[in-house]
């Protein structure tokens, strides 16, 4: 049997495409970001700001049509510059933790939500 590649290792969840902004705070200082994907275990976003590798970072989103605002942590795992200019950043952060609530509502999202391969 054949062993998994370092990709497939690391996508051990399902991702689903997303669009709705969400709040990034590292340490005093904040920043609003774009999800572009999430999964159970993480969560792909563009920002404006660069951020630090392994960074903790507290994120706060709300799922699209519904009302209640999520606080989860997580790290930074990949920041990098989109283009030249710098001036736009793609962003994927691991979540480290969050509510049983939060993490049943992203499950319920990622299950109706269109894959990402």
């Amino acid at each position: 049997m054949p062993s998994p590649s370092p990709q497939s290792e690391r996508r051990r969840r399902i991702r689903v495409r997303a669009d709705f902004s969400v709040a990034l705070k590292v340490g005093a200082n904040s920043t609003d970001a774009q999800a572009k994907d999430i999964s159970e275990l993480g969560l792909a976003c563009t920002s404006d700001t660069k951020l630090a590798m392994r960074a903790k970072v507290q994120i706060e989103l709300a799922l699209p049509g519904k009302p209640a605002a999520h606080q989860i942590d997580g790290h930074v795992i990949r920041c990098a510059a989109v283009d030249a200019t710098g001036r736009e950043y793609n962003v994927a952060i691991a979540f480290t933790a969050m509510t049983p609530i939060c993490r049943a509502a992203i499950f319920g999202y990622v299950q109706k939500g269109k894959r990402v391969r």
